[in-house]
């Protein structure tokens, strides 16, 4: 069953039974319009003078550009990254989170937001298929919040992936119990945030827009 989109008192149960849930982050619009001014603000200046620092047009991608665009990008998340209104956005994801998440007095720290910034068809962004958390992390939870409309499926998400295996079972090749795992490519709009288990296999997806996307 595909997580539908919820407000977030479906979070929780979400996030227990496939490993992943969407759920509005509720931040006024008047931020969230304040943070998306100024994230294009900076990708148009960063992109204008890296692109003139090495006299070329930074779109579309290709591999020869790769070293300037990189450029423009950590330029801008630089800026993304202690703006206060990006906090504001993460804090009330958090706030948000720990509110709903049965047993979240154990979450003990929460990362600076980090952006993740996806030319058109930018190949270095894609990929592969993997877990954000340690194994000597036992609770770990990303969020991921657009500052676009994603209609072009920018992410892949297994559901059911989120299970460990015990370590009998592991020990001894016994079958797992876990229910079957499904891939989902969620479509996520403005004031909406997905969230996953360390533990939950997922992917970043190739920007098919024409347009450069922005998560943070």
């Amino acid at each position: 069953m595909n997580p539908s989109k919820q407000n977030v008192s479906g979070v929780s149960d979400s996030l227990t039974k496939h490993g992943w849930s969407i759920a509005a982050h509720l931040l006024p619009s008047n931020r969230l319009d304040s943070i998306i001014a100024k994230k294009d603000k900076w990708l148009h200046i960063a992109s204008d003078r890296i692109g003139n620092a090495y006299a070329i047009g930074l779109l579309p991608f290709d591999d020869s550009k790769r070293e300037p665009i990189e450029l423009a990008k950590g330029i801008v998340r630089s800026f993304l990254r202690y703006d206060k209104d990006v906090h504001l956005l993460g804090k009330e994801i958090y706030t948000r989170l720990r509110l709903q998440v049965p047993n979240s007095d154990d979450f003990n720290f929460c990362t600076l937001p980090y952006a993740i910034i996806h030319w058109p068809s930018d190949t270095s962004e894609k990929g592969p298929m993997h877990k954000d958390g340690y194994y000597y992390i036992k609770k770990f939870i990303t969020t991921w919040a657009p500052l676009n409309d994603c209609p072009h499926e920018p992410l892949e998400v297994i559901s059911n992936s989120h299970f460990v295996q015990g370590r009998l079972a592991r020990l001894f090749h016994l079958p797992s119990f876990n229910p079957p795992k499904q891939s989902h490519r969620p479509q996520l709009v403005l004031g909406e945030f997905a969230s996953w288990f360390g533990t939950t296999d997922h992917e970043g997806l190739l920007n098919t827009t024409k347009d450069i996307t922005v998560a943070m």
